[in-house]
């Protein structure tokens, strides 16, 4: 992390999805004090998701919560 806060860094994050027919990841840099969205690239996965690339965008909601939407490249 870098900054002063947690609530004003910036954090290399790592995520892994799991569905019923395969996991898929994603990895990037998240800004914590953005208020648009993060976007990290799509960087493989297993079953159906085996090579996935894309991008992930993440937008931090009013309460806390986030809308994460992903876009898989055909």
């Amino acid at each position: 992390m870098t900054g002063s806060s947690g609530t004003n860094g910036l954090f290399n994050c790592l995520q892994s999805y799991r569905f019923a027919d395969g996991d898929f990841v994603v990895s990037g840099i998240f800004d914590f004090e953005t208020k648009k969205a993060n976007k990290w690239p799509i960087t493989g996965g297993t079953g159906k998701y085996r090579g996935a690339t894309g991008e992930a965008d993440f937008i931090t909601q009013k309460d806390g919560s986030f809308d994460d939407t992903f876009h898989f490249d055909s």
